[in-house]
């Protein structure tokens, strides 16, 4: 039987959130960001291995300075965005 890859991926933009919400698992004080040459390098990977649908978490991905810059490549290799 041949082994199929899942062609799923989440990816971390960042631990920053502007919510303050109690019930948050991300507690973090220091706010780490996924820097967008990373992404770029990452995002060679993706096309490589097909990959079909990618889930973006963070503290709050959205408030990523280049989110929408992410989005839009992700969207061009005909991968399924979720945030």
């Amino acid at each position: 039987m041949r082994h199929q890859l899942c062609n799923i991926v989440t990816l971390n933009l960042n631990t920053t959130c502007n919510l303050h919400c109690k019930w948050c698992y991300n507690q973090e004080k220091q706010h780490k960001l996924l820097k967008f040459e990373l992404f770029v390098k990452f995002y060679d990977d993706i096309i490589k291995n097909n990959v079909t649908s990618m889930t973006l978490i963070g503290g709050e991905p959205t408030i990523h300075p280049q989110f929408v810059e992410i989005v839009k490549k992700i969207g061009r290799a005909s991968c399924r965005e979720r945030v």
